[in-house]
């Protein structure tokens, strides 16, 4: 049986945020970004599920927006749609592939409109960058800080070996 779309209430603000990415669906304008370094031992398997439960706890980052951009509704991604690790290349600076991330632009008609990236540093032992990136339309910085406090939580709890308890009421 086929499962009902639910539908995402659009904002006037989201609604302006949608017409002007049509306008420049290419631009970087309204991504909103934070990157962290961690040093140290790092458990790269709860980082992962621990952003997995704060996205299951987050409906908005499963918005998908309709191609005029009138209608919003929660779309079925999974965590490796949202939750990516990789190293970065000796050969090139870091700092130029943390652009590359960072200056990635958004499809609201088709991508996750929120990504987690965990990088390892190939030329540093036990030095990686955890970054998010989203679009406006969805957070803005003091989101992104939320977010990020929601998963260092989720994280410490489970390498405490405790269960998960995030309170968070479904949406921003």
């Amino acid at each position: 049986m086929k499962q009902e779309a639910k539908f995402l209430p659009i904002s006037e603000y989201q609604k302006r945020f949608f017409l002007e990415w049509t306008l420049a669906p290419q631009e970087i304008l309204y991504n909103v970004s934070m990157v962290n370094r961690i040093t140290g031992n790092l458990n790269r398997k709860a980082l992962k599920q621990a952003s997995e439960e704060v996205i299951k706890c987050n409906e908005v980052f499963f918005a998908r927006y309709s191609k005029n951009g009138e209608i919003c509704w929660c779309c079925d991604f999974n965590v490796d749609d949202f939750y990516q690790e990789s190293t970065f290349d000796p050969k090139q600076p870091a700092e130029l592939q943390l652009r590359e991330i960072l200056n990635h632009p958004f499809d609201l008609t088709k991508d996750v409109l929120v990504k987690f990236y965990l990088v390892r540093s190939e030329n540093v032992d036990n030095e990686f960058y955890f970054i998010m990136t989203g679009h406006h339309i969805i957070a803005d910085a003091i989101h992104a800080q939320q977010i990020s406090i929601q998963i260092q939580t989720a994280y410490n709890q489970l390498v405490e070996g405790k269960s998960i308890s995030l309170n968070i009421n479904k949406t921003f």
